[in-house]
């Protein structure tokens, strides 16, 4: 019996000298090489080809699971996987959760996931529960309460993965007295493998350990992972057994040794990169995706290197997959995207757990969308069809609570009763043991056909995904039987059966098999063992990102496990180990490959993306002739000789596919289409629809948008759409996209009822009487007029008596309100729904706005404008609390009442003196004494301030305008009392906007650039493709604080005051 150590400094070549020593052996006896799960398969491929063998039958390469299995085949119970154990801690957290002081939550699906993970940690840093619940923490006490529980239940009837190797390691005997054991890749051990360890050190013939040690130079000796040695050791030196030890160490080129030494914080001098090292900024992550798929394809063909020698390490490979796929199947690059499957994800499981929600939940029209959404609900387009017929008829309707009763519409009808059919088996189902519940999902698979469904998805769709959708009835099928087994005698309701097979889905994972054999593998860094990789691009490099963060868990912090550690309790790895440990990850895989690429986008997923320390400390580590390494940008313009810009055009071009989707979308069509281009390589059908698209001219891309405007009409409306978003504008304007029509009433409809209403009340001077009876009349023809007009015909006016009710008795508030202003204040209404720009009804001509030549007219209607001796001020009506602010004038977010300030002019109509939003909400969620109270701009003019407010005395504020007298009688100092000049200011720069706007929105602008806030109102944010950073939301604005402000904007021009030049040339 001998122990041997090998120490090198790279895993790697600690492998190495492994497949040297098991090639001298083979032969001689059982070779068993013990590896880490996950990479077993890429060590078993590195030994055939370094053995020079076709098959591993003289060589076991396995796992400590693995052998565990073999060795035990036919000694224990069934083993639970590791969703059956969370299974089984769901029923012990059941039987204590009255017991337990901190958590209180536990009912939640993700709970038992997060506590098997805890108590799994526990227990392979050998941390038992009677430890666990010594400790003066009432959260580790919870935790030993469940664990104890968890164990008791276990050790009953089952077995788990840590208690089959712990059996497994008391059974080690002689049966290994032949074997040469080996093991490596590890970076340190559970408690239950040092056990096993230690037994094969006393009955192995000869036991080898591969580990990773710095050499006596290294800067960063505290981030190699040291404590295995040290415990191995340690136990071998108390056991009287004697080892030998070898050091390996590769000889690391400049290059590999300045990286090897990041984060040692130590002042190096600087070596030359020799090309083997870069650093790139992207814009985003699709720019930073173009920038490796172009260059992975450009090396293939000029280096002749082959796709499998290239890697590509995200951060996250849910944040990179939608961008990875889009870009890399446009250039024709073949990708391995590994990433583990949730099997919650699956169409089969959504279709399930939506099933049994649907009869839970009392058929919730939630759960409803989600069964009939499901491709194995609606089969074939048209039956998708059938359910979109079904969904708009519903919510047209106001059905969504009334789906049990047959509908009129027939294909809405067979819908309807579709979803009666698909959900029987569960109707009817609660308070019974899993038994009942299992038999109904056998019923509802066979019913449904999961199984051909799930034998045919991969054969129709050629993705890895429906490979991955294969194995869900085998799999599924496994788990209901451990279901049966693991809650035997469980009773549940049926919500918290659905519940308990939700939490199952989600804890399982799929993992992906890569459908090409040569192909660039993307993952994340712990998901590989990134051996023989020539080229390697390291993405995301953003602080916080990489390497790795740590955080803590809802479960257990920085706090319990300096709790055990006070108790001689060692969790490892601590969150301060994992941290070094990921420092470490990230220094072993850029060391690897021959040349790493190192990228970071400034903006990651529509955030500030700031690159990562590590990068900062690579630039001052590494030169480029002679100059520190810095950043290049991914739009960074080269000079080129015309060969190397075609070379270049080429390149970026790459395939057909690419080359349609760059022609679309660059700028100017001539400057990058000309003879022998890609454009003429084009089919003349396809040339046809590019040229509708851009034109193929020196001028800007014109994409032709049919708008109000082709009329030479604009409202302000579109343009405030156009400034929130301008790809809003687009659906609502362009393509005229509409929100689906519901049956109940929503803020727009019960808006434009109080609009109808404050129309007539205003209109028939009902201010002037405003009795109950009066007012009451005013809002019941007001709202009866709109339920006969063309907007409100889906509203069925029984079924929402209740909703029309309330807005009546609402409006009646708001009338008497207003009838209260009126009689406080000199100024009077001069019209209400004062029609701008429309011929033949228009009060006022309409503002004019001129651009290339042609004149656009502005058309609207303004809600109320009030008049006294020639001083007038706009009355906006809004449904909902809104302020007013320059900011919001300069952004263009409101700019509806200056515009309209500034159509309105007759000879009446003399000198603005107001812009204001009137309240006329729905006051069942809005009270308080300042409900209806105005906001806005208002003259900086005490004169005219007591007229619109003639109750308003020194030293008091308005009870309805949004102003205050100070005690010498002068206008209070706010930010919306300006002087007469700011609403000149005001319509110069709305003209000037206006102006910009109707020209992007010609020039095609349909960029997805939102305000901050604009996508949370948005009616189209369901359906929006943009998310992320493939959206630019502005913010940041400028400081714009005063009227002259925009005024210097619009012209630069000086302000003079309308009101006393008028005054002046009186006089």
């Amino acid at each position: 019996m001998s122990v041997k150590f090998i120490l090198s400094n790279t895993f790697g070549f600690s492998a190495d000298n492994m497949y040297r020593l098991i090639a001298k052996n083979v032969g001689n006896g059982r070779q068993i090489v013990i590896v880490p799960d996950k990479f077993s398969l890429a060590f078993e491929r590195n030994i055939l080809k370094k053995l020079g063998l076709t098959s591993t039958f003289d060589v076991d390469v396995t796992s400590f699971m693995r052998l565990a299995v073999k060795a035990m085949r036919g000694k224990n119970r069934k083993c639970l996987t590791p969703e059956g154990s969370v299974m089984l801690l769901k029923r012990a957290i059941d039987e204590v959760k009255n017991d337990l002081t901190v958590y209180k939550d536990v009912d939640d699906v993700t709970f038992p996931r997060e506590m098997y993970a805890v108590i799994t940690a526990l227990r392979n840093s050998g941390v038992n529960a009677e430890n666990t619940l010594a400790v003066d923490d009432e959260k580790l006490k919870d935790v030993g309460i469940i664990y104890e529980k968890y164990l008791e239940i276990l050790h009953k009837s089952f077995i788990d993965s840590t208690s089959r190797l712990e059996a497994f390691s008391a059974g080690i005997g002689d049966d290994f007295s032949d074997a040469d054991v080996y093991i490596f890749g590890f970076p340190d051990f559970t408690a239950t493998q040092y056990e096993i360890i230690f037994r094969l050190f006393v009955h192995a013939r000869n036991v080898t350990i591969g580990l990773i040690a710095p050499e006596d130079d290294a800067k960063n000796k505290r981030l190699y992972p040291s404590r295995a040695f040290k415990k191995l050791t340690s136990g071998l030196s108390d056991a009287n057994i004697a080892y030998d030890v070898t050091y390996a160490f590769v000889g690391l080129d400049n290059v590999k040794k300045q990286l090897s030494n990041l984060f040692s914080y130590a002042k190096l001098p600087s070596v030359e990169t020799d090309g083997k090292v870069e650093i790139i900024e992207a814009k985003n992550i699709m720019d930073e995706m173009e920038y490796v798929a172009k260059n992975i394809r450009r090396a293939v063909i000029e280096q002749k290197l082959r796709y499998k020698d290239f890697a590509v390490v995200v951060p996250s490979s849910d944040d990179y997959e939608n961008d990875v796929r889009n870009v890399f199947t446009r250039y024709d690059v073949p990708y391995f995207l590994d990433k583990k499957i949730p099997f919650s994800s699956a169409p089969q499981a959504r279709y399930i757990l939506s099933a049994i929600r649907c009869a839970s939940d009392g058929f919730d029209f939630s759960d409803v969308n989600a069964l009939i959404k499901n491709p194995l609900f609606y089969k074939t387009p048209e039956g998708y069809e059938s359910v979109q017929l079904f969904e708009n008829y519903v919510l047209k309707n106001a059905l969504s609570n009334k789906l049990g009763k047959k509908f009129k519409n027939e294909a809405a009808e067979s819908v309807r009763k579709r979803i009666f059919d698909v959900t029987a088996p569960f109707s009817g189902l609660d308070g019974k043991d899993v038994k009942e519940y299992v038999a109904a999902l056998n019923a509802f698979l066979e019913n449904e056909k999961i199984k051909e469904y799930s034998e045919t998805v991969s054969d129709e769709i050629k993705t890895v995904e429906s490979k991955a959708a294969e194995q869900f009835y085998d799999k599924f099928v496994d788990i209901v039987d451990e279901m049966q087994v693991v809650l035997k005698d469980t009773t549940f309701s049926l919500y918290e059966f659905s519940e308990t097979l939700k939490g199952v889905f989600e804890n399982v994972k799929v993992a992906l098999v890569p459908m090409y054999l040569d192909s660039v593998y993307v993952g994340q860094s712990n998901e590989s063992f990134f051996d023989g990789i020539k080229i390697m691009y390291v993405c995301g490099a953003v602080e916080g990102l990489v390497p790795r963060s740590v955080a803590n868990t809802a479960v257990l912090g920085v706090k319990e496990e300096e709790s055990l550690l006070k108790n001689g309790l060692d969790l490892y790895p601590s969150k301060k180990e994992s941290v070094k440990n990921n420092a470490f990850e990230l220094i072993s895989l850029l060391t690897k490959p021959e040349k790493v690429v190192v990228s970071y986008p400034v903006n990651y997923k529509g955030t500030e993306g700031r690159a990562a320390a590590f990068v900062a400390s690579m630039t001052d580590y590494f030169t480029v002739g002679g100059s520190p390494l810095s950043p290049v940008r991914t739009d960074k313009k080269r000079a080129l000789t015309k060969d190397e810009e075609l070379k270049e055009y080429a390149f970026d071009t790459a395939t057909y596919e690419n080359g349609k989707y760059k022609l679309l979308l660059s700028k100017s069509a001539k400057s990058k289409v000309d003879a022998g281009s890609f454009f003429s390589l084009l089919p003349d059908e396809e040339k046809s629809y590019v040229e509708k698209l851009i034109e193929t001219s020196d001028s800007q891309e014109s994409v032709k948008i049919n708008t109000s405007l082709d009329r030479g009409v604009f409202s302000a409306s579109q343009l405030e759409t156009y400034f929130a978003c301008p790809y809003k504008q687009f659906l609502r304007y362009g393509i005229r996209l509409k929100p689906r029509e519901e049956g109940v009433l929503r803020t727009l409809e019960t808006g434009t009822l109080m609009h109808a209403i404050m129309e007539k009340f205003v209109k028939e001077k009902a201010y002037e009487n405003p009795t109950d009876e009066i007012i009451a009349s005013v809002c019941d023809r007001a709202v009866k007029e709109q339920l006969e007009s063309p907007d409100f015909m889906q509203f069925d006016a029984a079924k929402n008596k209740l909703s029309f009710d309330r807005v009546k008795k609402e409006g009646a508030k708001i009338c008497k309100e207003i009838a209260a202003q009126f009689q406080k204040s000199d100024f009077k209404p001069y019209l209400a729904e004062a029609k701008i720009g429309k011929k033949g009804e228009a009060n006022f001509e309409g503002l004019k706005i001129k651009k290339d030549g042609k004149e656009y007219v502005l058309v609207g209607s303004i809600d109320r404008i009030d008049e006294n001796d020639g001083y007038f001020a706009i009355i906006d009506y809004k449904s909902y609390s809104k302020n007013l602010s320059v900011k919001d004038i300069y952004s263009g977010e409101k700019i509806q009442p200056v515009l309209y300030m500034d159509a309105a002019k007759n000879k009446d109509l003399k000198y603005p003196v107001g812009m204001l939003y009137q309240p006329v909400s729905v006051g069942y969620k809005t009270k308080g004494k300042n409900r209806f109270k105005m906001s806005g701009f208002i003259i900086n003019n005490p004169d005219i301030i007591t007229m619109m407010d003639n109750t308003l005395t020194a030293g008091k504020s308005s009870d309805f305008l949004p102003v205050s007298l100070k005690n010498d009688g002068t206008a209070g100092s706010r930010k919306n009392v300006v002087a007469d000049t700011a609403f000149l200011a005001f319509e110069k720069y709305a003209e000037k906007l206006s102006e910009q706007a109707i020209g992007e929105i010609l020039d095609g602008n349909v960029a997805p650039s939102p305000l901050k806030e604009a996508c949370g109102y948005c009616d189209y944010k369901d359906m929006c493709p943009y998310e992320g950073d493939e959206r630019f939301v502005r913010d940041g604005f400028p400081k714009i604080s005063s009227p002259e402000d925009l005024m210097t904007l619009a012209n630069g021009g000086k302000i003079e005051s309308r009101i006393e030049k008028e005054t002046n040339e009186d006089d």
